[in-house]
């Protein structure tokens, strides 16, 4: 589940109806997710995590 580069648009070209979202929850000044010394905040990470979580048990 991604907005960036998925196959979201070969999926969608043939009627399938796909969602894309980013549950990156991190303080901008502190992304660091593409380029050099790639990483995000340990917080961020469990956030999104605890994210995932809560929509899969949705399903």
């Amino acid at each position: 589940m991604s907005t960036g580069a998925t196959d979201a648009l070969h999926l969608r070209s043939i009627g399938i109806p796909v969602y894309g979202t980013s549950a990156m929850m991190t303080d901008p000044t502190g992304y660091r997710g593409h380029g050099l010394n790639e990483r995000i905040e340990i917080t961020a990470y469990q956030a999104t995590l605890d994210f995932w979580y809560g929509v899969m048990k949705q399903l």
